[in-house]
């Protein structure tokens, strides 16, 4: 059995889309070590400052 540790990444509650960086700098990173997972349980919105013109 493989004893490599697996990275976990927790989403907040209110995960800002705009952030996304951060999550991508983190897997990057991480997937050089080894496993991951992210955890989205605790998540119920997702927030932007994005415009969106129809």
């Amino acid at each position: 059995m493989d004893d490599t540790e697996i990275q976990l990444f927790t989403l907040p509650g209110v995960f800002d889309v705009d952030a996304m960086d951060e999550l991508r700098e983190w897997l990057s990173n991480a997937l050089e070590i080894g496993e991951i997972q992210i955890n989205g349980a605790e998540v119920t919105r997702l927030v932007t400052n994005a415009l969106c013109y129809w």
